[in-house]
């Protein structure tokens, strides 16, 4: 979930648009994707007609997640960024050894959700792919329903989303301001209900994903091989 919103959201415009032109019996797919990025992009209503807009329901966080305190000190390290999301402590370019004792550090397992509560307004949040263990510094917040964990990783980083954690964080000033999970349970949040919706926006998302991290690679590349570029 590295991509940046708006590149994100027009890309995932485009595939919306062109999926729903195919003509393929994929309609309901670009309208559910075009939907869940229309709060960042702006789409004009213009272009609204070209697919169906899925019906979704208000749900406080609460209601979806509970947190975790389970603690281990045996595990692999994790870590979460704004820009990765969550990954193993071990690929991180920065030293990210915790010293001698693990023995608060907080279980992760894998379709958790876990945030740093400091960061929280800025996107420091994600869905895990892996079990490990992680700072006591973030809040796990595990899934009390069935649902598409992905998806909602997603669905956190929208820039509604992260509004309203700033507006919920406390603190004399934005280096301080922390997100406590009893404030997190109270946001309310936009969701898909329909569990195959939530995976057809992952799917869709995720595919968005790698075409952005291809295209980086791409310019990287050129920049390496073209003075012009560097």
């Amino acid at each position: 979930m590295a991509c940046k919103v708006s590149l994100q959201s027009s890309l995932a415009t485009l595939i919306a648009i062109s999926v729903a032109n195919s003509g393929n019996g994929s309609v309901q797919v670009a309208g559910r994707c075009i939907a869940y990025v229309r709060p960042a992009t702006r789409i004009p209503s213009a272009l609204l007609h070209v697919v169906p807009m899925p019906a979704w329901e208000q749900r406080k966080l609460g209601e979806l997640f509970f947190e975790s305190n389970e603690r281990s000190s045996s595990m692999e390290i994790l870590s979460v960024s704004v820009a990765k999301g969550i990954y193993p402590a071990s690929e991180s370019d920065r030293d990210t050894n915790p010293g001698a004792s693990l023995v608060n550090y907080k279980v992760v397992h894998k379709g958790d959700v876990v945030y740093n509560s400091m960061r929280m307004w800025q996107g420091a949040v994600g869905s895990s792919d892996y079990d490990g263990i992680v700072s006591p510094a973030y809040v796990v917040a595990r899934p009390t329903i069935e649902l598409d964990s992905t998806c909602f990783g997603y669905l956190l980083k929208r820039p509604e989303m992260l509004y309203k954690y700033l507006c919920d964080s406390q603190g004399n000033s934005k280096d301080t301001q922390t997100l406590k999970y009893d404030r997190f349970a109270d946001i309310e949040a936009t969701m898909p209900a329909n569990l195959e919706e939530q995976r057809a926006i992952s799917a869709c998302l995720e595919s968005v994903d790698h075409l952005i991290t291809l295209h980086q690679r791409k310019r990287l590349s050129i920049r390496q091989r073209s003075p012009v570029w560097s």
